[in-house]
């Protein structure tokens, strides 16, 4: 019946209890299974400090090279091009960096890349207009990195370009004034896990320290920490070190955000701002701003996070909404014909790939991440045009996908990202070789054991230990992400006093569960996605439940709720 293979972590050692004497055993052993094993690394994880805990931003290599350029440029009265991308990540960081430099009178104007037309990154097409209206320097966020070809045209026709990217780095790197990412190898940053938006932040940070006493930002750097968390949030960052101090004071100031844009996108989904979290940006807000780049133009979510008309983001807001069920439309589609045309997923397939004519690039990424949970390998799935594929690829925790694509890169047009996430632009010619080709890298690199869905598990409780006190317990550990998610606990030998398909079309279900000990204390409990095990769990059934517990609020009453992550006839 179980979904996944269930890890569950070692006890936490008794050494380690009597080191950390104030905590209670289970945030002992949660700081023990997130490796955070020093008083000072428990300090910055339990308690982010803003003044103390952000590393200084000239520690990033070329910064101080970038912040002098970007100053020239203001006093010369030079015209800058902010070039952003047209994910959630690379639309906040540009609208972080055009409002500065826009704040600062400087004149100033934004590009937003295409994803149907121009694509990823920097084109020479693009470029040439740039040229045309009097650009001067060309500020990436969140691209640029890749851009070896584009960085040297543009370096032709007379203008500069200072990248600002936290994608892996390339075999060989532009030729641009200035590279700022955290990523470079022989950069000495502390943190090398920021957002585009992060590192954008970062500039900014770096440009108020350095410009001139006549010269100053109309607001601090810290009321745009929303637009951070959003796009660190979206981008799927890891939630830890200096990213977890940005997304903890990003929802605070989320929370009092007064950005017309965002306030609208948050009525519009249900968002409720005295009780924000990662999951309202993950799942609610981060979707809507990803749907305008997806499907139509990331200029969208531009226009929508920069209005100051209330009439205009109603506007913007409802035709993002619409957009993004549109967009769960294509998903579902898309999701049904490329398991249709991959067949039985067997294990000599270590790697899927899948390619339609009427798959929107815009929305094939977020086929191969659910493609790639539901099957645990990595997926690329691919829209086939008239003479060029454009592909997102999706990849486990054992495989490095930007390395697998990478050895393909004689046979690739355009390609880049991580080692979980990448994309790239092909021939056509060429689809079969480059399946073929990640097949056999895939091969060698992969064991069967390493496709097993595994399932980690925080600790093994008793069910009298669940309690309101383990619930703030848990809330200590927030915010939650990449890298720190929401601790997962199991309690055993569970009797099944109720079982329901519930939800659209019977997807989720919704169990009541009662101890089986001497307190017969009793669980409400939601599975979502486990529908269809309705058939497979019967009233009286003992069970054991992996778990996240979380406080279910409705008409005003509050109460404990299990949030099922797996399921399993008891084993003993």
């Amino acid at each position: 019946m179980a979904k996944k293979h269930w890890k569950i972590a070692e006890i936490v050692p008794k050494d380690f209890l009597s080191k950390f004497p104030e905590y209670p055993p289970i945030v002992a052993q949660l700081l023990f299974n997130r490796k955070i094993k020093t008083q000072k690394e428990i300090d910055e994880f339990l308690n982010p400090d803003y003044e103390q805990d952000l590393h200084d931003p000239f520690l990033m290599l070329d910064m101080e090279k970038a912040v002098v350029r970007i100053i020239e440029a203001l006093e010369k009265n030079e015209k800058i091009l902010v070039h952003g991308d047209y994910d959630a990540d690379g639309v906040s960081g540009a609208v972080i960096l055009y409002e500065i430099l826009k704040d600062l009178g400087m004149d100033v104007e934004v590009f937003l890349p295409s994803r149907q037309e121009g694509g990823y990154g920097m084109n020479s097409n693009a470029i040439k207009s740039f040229k045309k209206s009097g650009v001067q320097l060309i500020v990436s966020v969140d691209c640029g990195v890749t851009n070896v070809d584009e960085v040297a045209f543009a370096n032709k026709l007379g203008m500069e370009v200072i990248v600002t990217d936290h994608h892996t780095i390339p075999p060989k790197l532009p030729d641009a004034f200035a590279i700022v990412n955290p990523s470079r190898e022989d950069d000495k940053y502390p943190f090398k896990k920021l957002s585009g938006v992060g590192v954008v932040f970062k500039l900014v940070q770096a440009l108020q320290k350095k410009l001139p006493k006549n010269l100053s930002f109309k607001k601090s750097e810290k009321w745009f920490l929303d637009l951070v968390a959003v796009g660190t949030v979206a981008d799927c960052t890891p939630i830890i070190g200096e990213n977890r101090t940005l997304v903890k004071y990003g929802l605070q100031v989320l929370e009092k955000t007064k950005r017309l844009g965002l306030l609208h996108i948050m009525k519009r989904s249900g968002v409720r701002r005295d009780n924000l979290d990662t999951y309202d940006i993950g799942f609610r807000i981060g979707p809507r701003l990803n749907a305008a780049g997806r499907l139509r133009h990331a200029d969208i979510a531009f226009d929508l996070l920069t209005t100051k008309s209330e009439e205009k983001a109603v506007e913007l807001s409802d035709n993002l909404d619409i957009i993004n069920r549109e967009r769960q439309v294509l998903t579902g589609r898309i999701m049904e014909e490329a398991e249709a045309q991959l067949g039985e997923v067997t294990d000599d397939k270590r790697i899927l790939v899948a390619y339609g004519e009427s798959w929107p690039s815009g929305v094939v990424g977020l086929v191969a991440g659910k493609l790639c949970e539901r099957h645990s390998r990595p997926v690329l799935v691919l829209e086939k045009k008239e003479r060029h594929s454009i592909g997102a690829a999706r990849s486990i925790p054992k495989f490095n996908i930007i390395e697998a694509i990478r050895t393909c890169s004689d046979i690739l047009e355009k390609h880049g990202g991580h080692s979980q996430a990448a994309g790239c632009t092909i021939s056509n010619e060429y689809l079969e070789t480059f399946a073929n080709r990640l097949q056999k890298f895939a091969s060698k690199k992969l064991l069967v054991q390493d496709l097993k869905r595994e399932l980690f598990i925080d600790a093994k409780l008793d069910s009298k230990d669940v309690s309101w006190d383990l619930h703030d317990y848990v809330e200590m550990f927030a915010p939650f992400g990449l890298e720190n998610e929401k601790p997962r606990f199991v309690v055993e030998r569970l009797k099944v006093a109720g079982v329901r398909a519930v939800g659209n079309m019977g997807k989720h279900l919704k169990l009541d569960l009662q101890s089986t000990g001497s307190d017969s204390r009793r669980f409400p409990a939601i599975g979502f996605g486990f529908g269809d095990l309705v058939s497979k769990i019967n009233f009286g059934d003992i069970v054991d439940v992996a778990f996240e517990l979380e406080a279910n609020e409705w008409n005003g009453a509050r109460s404990l709720q299990l949030k099922v992550a797996d399921i399993r006839s008891s084993l003993r």
